[in-house]
């Protein structure tokens, strides 16, 4: 008799795969190795399912709104009356750039995505004056004036630039497909700009010019938390809804210059520096919403206000505090983007 035989309670025990190591042990050398193979014919083994990390970016643009203080830039001569240069709001534009990674859809992290931005906003606004006028700078050492009669003209920009970072946290519904709920982190570095140009000629009774410019410059570190849910709306659609508030530091200083020029003979120009730190606050939101429109890429519909306790401006109306000020802001912007999905 063959003792080599494989009986059938030995090919049950092998077929067993818990048992297949004490099926190798009690075999025979010779019979051992069937254990490993009826194992794998009846409960094959599979990887763990993959979930590789991704790369985006998106990039966007549209219209910008922006309330800020009103600016007396010249004044009328004639009744004493002052003719307003600024409107107590601006109409511009603004863009935005983002890069980020989400981490993989089974990740146990506390992060699900990190992402770099930039963003910038610009608004300018000018006017031309007839009849006569006359700049003014009210702040220390600021004397003398001429009667303008004519190419008077004055112009302002305001500039508002953001960089920063957003860590958006684990969402907090946990695995329900793509509707999340997370806090995010966003730590950023703004910087702000404001700047004023004035000037006009002279005709009677005395042949002259005269010229007044103003920069006001800031920058602001500041962290924000914020509250950010993604719903889905149909398969190929979603909403992100997004509201946030933090504080900043604000370090401003501001330059004023004024010249006069008469009859070929100038005035002594008038100089003027000064600065001023301070504390804000900011609170804001946003809404998206996107489709997709091809693999790997998306359009998003944009809205979103920011509104800043403080920031700075040139102070040059008649009757209020001279100098560098510091007034709330607050911003409207309506636009779109393109998100891509780069991939692993």
């Amino acid at each position: 008799m063959n003792r080599f035989r494989l009986p059938l309670s030995a090919a049950l025990l092998l077929a067993t795969p818990g048992l297949s190591l004490a099926a190798d042990a009690l075999l025979p050398p010779s019979v051992a190795p069937v254990a490993d193979y009826v194992t794998e014919m009846t409960m094959p083994s599979y990887p763990d399912p993959v979930y590789p990390p991704s790369v985006y970016a998106t990039i966007g643009g549209g219209f910008a709104w922006m309330k800020a203080p009103q600016m007396n830039m010249i004044s009328a001569t004639t009744g004493g009356t002052v003719d307003l240069f600024t409107p107590k709001s601006y109409e511009g534009f603004y863009g935005t750039a983002s890069i980020g990674w989400k981490a993989p859809a089974n990740s146990t992290g506390f992060i699900s995505a990190l992402e770099s931005y930039g963003r910038f906003t610009a608004y300018g606004h000018s006017k031309d004056f007839t009849g006569n006028h006359s700049f003014f700078l009210p702040v220390p050492g600021a004397g003398g004036s001429l009667n303008l009669t004519t190419d008077i003209e004055a112009s302002q920009s305001q500039i508002l630039s953001e960089f920063g970072v957003r860590a958006k946290g684990t969402s907090l519904l946990g695995a329900m497909g793509s509707r999340s709920f997370t806090f995010n982190i966003e730590p950023y570095l703004a910087n702000f700009q404001q700047s004023t140009d004035g000037f006009g000629r002279a005709t009677t009774p005395v042949v002259g010019s005269m010229s007044r410019t103003t920069d006001v410059s800031a920058w602001a570190p500041g962290i924000n938390l914020a509250a950010e849910a993604t719903i889905p709306l149909a398969d190929s659609t979603y909403a992100v809804i997004k509201g946030y508030g933090g504080f900043y530091g604000l370090m401003a200083k501001g330059r004023y210059d004024m010249a006069i020029m008469r009859t070929a003979v100038a005035d002594s120009p008038v100089k003027y520096a000064d600065s001023l730190s301070t504390l804000g606050g900011r609170v804001g939101g946003e809404a998206k919403l996107v489709q997709k429109i091809m693999p790997g890429m998306s359009i998003a519909a944009v809205g979103g206000i920011d509104y800043w306790t403080k920031l700075p401006y040139a102070s040059i109306n008649t009757g209020s505090p001279l100098g560098t000020r510091t007034d709330d802001y607050l911003f409207l912007n309506v636009g779109a983007e393109l998100i891509f999905d780069i991939g692993s």
